[in-house]
């Protein structure tokens, strides 16, 4: 069990090296970054320590994939398989623990921490011959892809807009609108291959105005009811609610230009950083969406017309 988390480890620190980061540095950053997201989370919502849990649970859940589970059952005997699981799921969990204690939020932290453990005995699979059907058509595959995976945070995104309406906290329904963009803006990490993109009998240009124009209309329906609901019971805050929704397009748009800026590979450190920036500095923007265009234009330009 020991030689498995220490394979983990050089498995990761070679991931951070690949990437361009010492892993150290990454550590300490990741560190401060989660301790500064998480006050803010409780800084801005009456009900963090709900969301916190959640969040943390959704973190752990990432452990308990059949594939994944799959292979540690062929890898170790039972007694092991099932070490590594709690192990590894007190090893995710721990840093929501730690700072549900710091915020005393005792019986939070003590809940968390055994749902987490039960989590370790559980093997999440959606494979059956019932496929879970989406409100998207077959293309783009990354929004049937990602809403197949990720359609059980769209239910509690919405509660989460009810609980805002009923405690009169119009933040926490804004937090439920920013999930789902970033949901959304997650699909897009995700690099198919070359060949689906010569696919298309486009330009560069129209290629990436079709696949932002997809993304925005489904975006615009996944995020509608959120929208809705809020602009009723606040109509005060109007002005915040659609300032937040062109906010999350911009990023939306940023994202998928960033992503064809390096393609067909992964996002690298450089692209990394200048999209951060962008984001701590929102008039950064206009410079990087320029920069991410062109990128993008050069790249699929030898994909399109190969």
């Amino acid at each position: 069990m020991k030689q498995y988390f220490q394979l983990q480890y050089k498995m990761l620190n070679r991931h951070l090296i690949d990437f361009g980061i010492l892993p150290l540095f990454a550590y300490l950053f990741f560190a401060v970054l989660f301790f500064y997201g998480s006050n803010l989370l409780f800084t801005r919502f009456e009900l963090a320590a709900y969301i916190y849990v959640f969040i943390g649970l959704s973190v752990v859940s990432k452990a308990s994939s059949k594939k994944r589970n799959d292979f540690l059952k062929l890898s170790y005997s039972s007694k092991k398989y099932f070490n590594i699981r709690i192990v590894e799921n007190t090893l995710f969990i721990s840093p929501f623990v730690f700072f549900l204690i710091f915020k005393q939020f005792f019986i939070f932290g003590g809940i968390l921490l055994v749902l987490a453990i039960l989590l370790s005995f559980i093997k999440i699979t959606f494979t059956s011959n019932f496929i879970i059907p989406t409100p998207f058509k077959k293309y783009p595959f990354e929004f049937t892809e990602g809403f197949r995976k990720t359609f059980f945070v769209f239910p509690i995104a919405y509660f989460l807009t009810f609980k805002g309406v009923e405690s009169h906290n119009f933040n926490l329904g804004i937090f439920s609108l920013v999930v789902i963009y970033g949901l959304c803006i997650s699909y897009f990490s995700k690099t198919e291959k070359a060949y689906y993109v010569w696919l298309f009998n486009k330009s560069p240009k129209d290629f990436l105005y079709y696949k932002v124009k997809i993304a925005f209309i489904y975006v615009f329906l996944l995020s509608l009811p959120i929208v809705l609901i809020l602009g009723i019971f606040f109509p005060s805050e109007i002005i915040i609610l659609i300032a937040v929704q062109l906010i999350g397009y911009v990023y939306l748009t940023q994202t998928i230009l960033a992503k064809y800026s390096v393609f067909p590979n992964k996002m690298s450190l450089p692209t990394a950083i200048v999209f951060f920036i962008s984001i701590k500095i929102p008039p950064f923007v206009l410079v990087s969406f320029w920069y991410f265009y062109k990128e993008a234009s050069k790249k699929l330009n030898t994909v399109l017309h190969d």
